[in-house]
């Protein structure tokens, strides 16, 4: 393959990366969670890891994680989402086999919440901003999700401000196969500080050029 050939294909496979991160925000904005399951790979061991703890492991893993999505209108009417995914960054390894994407997500939210351990569960309206970190695969010659990672940096009430309120007590999301609910303590390692210093985990990986 020439180089000019090896840049076209580069720039397809980024092409094909981003409508794959496309489709999973579409997937999530729309409640269709049993359609995720599409975007992984078949082949190999696949991983969902959220929130600095919280892990799905396998196919089944990925059911369990998104499939309650289908059920939330009708057990929870009112909650949404609109998150986009933002300023990608994709590194390829030199196989062209695999390779690592990170994105900023932003958007508005309708979460279950509690304020504290007094607290009935309701729903509340949500600003949300973190990131992807995910490794990518090329398998029988289509992009699929390996390892999906998504860290929350701040997630503060619309109606509150996102300046001077603290924190949630705990936010339902997610429930992970371990059991692990966000309840008691905060789940989102890395919070947004006004005052800083803010940590918004590891620096990305070095272009390659």
């Amino acid at each position: 393959m020439s180089n000019l050939e090896e840049r076209v294909q580069r720039l397809e496979d980024t092409l094909e990366i981003y409508n794959l991160q496309s489709r999973y925000q579409y997937y999530l904005t729309m409640y269709k969670g049993s359609r995720v399951e599409e975007l992984f790979a078949k082949k190999t061991r696949v991983i969902v890891e959220m929130n600095g703890g919280e892990r799905w492991h396998g196919l089944e893993g990925v059911r369990r994680c998104f499939g309650s999505l289908d059920e939330v209108h009708a057990t929870q009417p009112g909650r949404m989402g609109s998150i986009m995914a933002l300023q990608p960054l994709i590194t390829f390894a030199e196989d062209g086999k695999t390779a690592n994407g990170q994105w900023f997500l932003i958007g508005p939210a309708v979460l279950p919440t509690r304020n504290d351990a007094k607290d009935e569960e309701h729903l509340e309206a949500m600003w949300m901003f973190g990131r992807y970190n995910i490794d990518y695969v090329k398998e029988d010659g289509v992009w699929l999700f390996k390892r999906f990672g998504v860290e929350l940096h701040f997630l503060s009430s619309v109606a509150k401000g996102w300046v001077d309120v603290p924190f949630p007590f705990g936010v339902r999301t997610f429930e992970s196969e371990e059991g692990t609910k966000p309840e008691g303590k905060a789940t989102f390692p890395h919070l947004y500080r006004p005052g800083g210093p803010n940590d918004y985990g590891p620096a990305p990986p070095e272009a390659k050029r």
